[in-house]
């Protein structure tokens, strides 16, 4: 735990809190994670609405004055949004700051191709954590210990609402279990490095990426070289998603008979609540599925 959290925490729990928490999520999947712990505790504000890439977002004023008066904030971490680092240093220096990235009790996956020369460069750890089952397990506890050290009068519902998450996240991991049951086997490359912790999580590895990085375009070597994993694999499906372009599954696909689906990571189409963490999980497995079946 760092410094400057657990320094907050100790601040914190000198008195019982008496308004509600002012909590700022990065992302719309942690905002659904973060409401799923506090229910109607507390609002819960997100800066990057579902669907907007980390890579051009511009921070809205409305933004700035959130972070400002934010009690918490949660983020992944550096790995996903790196633009977001100054701005909670500088304008939340009073709240409590929870980095997914660096909480313990799950298991990250390490980076293979780390380029520390590509701009958008995820770092080491592939931050793309929220699409397992476990990792929300273990980040949904950390936010209930958190919030219950600082709200003390609350802690005990931020537990039983922590406990009740963790039966859907399990719910959810058997349901998708059951959907991908009938195409296990099945060959599947991804537009990008993101879907790691899903196919560790429900043993089912891509093929391979078309690019490492959402932000970066792959060379001509590569495609070469993908295009015959999929001839020698009878690779039968391609997955997108809305932060990188389809014109490389296009061109990965042409001329093989692959079909490209689009999954969300972010759950952009999915209803804003606490179930979007949960749904993510979900209809990726479903779009995969669905592309997989003949």
């Amino acid at each position: 735990m760092s410094i400057r959290l657990a320094t907050a925490l100790t601040l914190a729990a000198t008195s019982l809190q008496a308004e509600p928490l002012r909590i700022v999520a990065d992302t719309a999947p942690i905002q659904s994670m973060v409401q799923a712990v506090v229910g109607d505790l507390a609002e819960v504000e997100v800066l990057l609405p579902a669907g907007a890439s980390p890579h051009d977002y511009a921070m809205r004023p409305s933004d700035a004055i959130a972070l400002e008066h934010a009690d918490v904030v949660v983020w992944v971490g550096h790995g996903l949004t790196p633009f977001l680092e100054d701005p909670i240093e500088t304008l939340a220096k009073d709240a409590t700051v929870v980095e997914l990235l660096d909480t313990d009790g799950w298991l990250p996956i390490e980076l293979d191709h780390h380029d520390d020369h590509d701009e958008h460069d995820h770092g080491a750890v592939d931050p793309h954590a929220w699409l397992a089952p476990d990792v929300q397990s273990a980040w949904i506890m950390t936010l209930a210990n958190t919030l219950g050290q600082l709200d003390p009068a609350n802690a005990a519902t931020y537990q039983f609402n922590a406990a009740t998450q963790t039966t859907a996240i399990i719910d959810t991991q058997s349901a998708v279990e059951e959907t991908l049951a009938d195409v296990r086997g099945g060959q599947f490359v991804v537009s990008h490095d993101a879907l790691g912790y899903f196919e560790r999580a429900f043993d089912m590895p891509a093929a391979g990426a078309i690019t490492i990085s959402d932000a970066s375009a792959p060379g001509a070597a590569h495609i070469i070289e993908l295009r015959q994993i999929m001839q020698d694999l009878d690779v039968t499906c391609i997955l997108v998603d809305p932060q990188t372009s389809p014109k490389w599954a296009q061109v990965v696909a042409e001329g093989t008979g692959a079909k490209v689906a689009m999954i969300d990571p972010q759950g952009a189409a999915l209803p804003d609540g606490p179930n979007r963490s949960t749904g993510i999980m979900l209809d990726i497995a479903t779009v995969l599925a669905d592309c997989l079946k003949e």
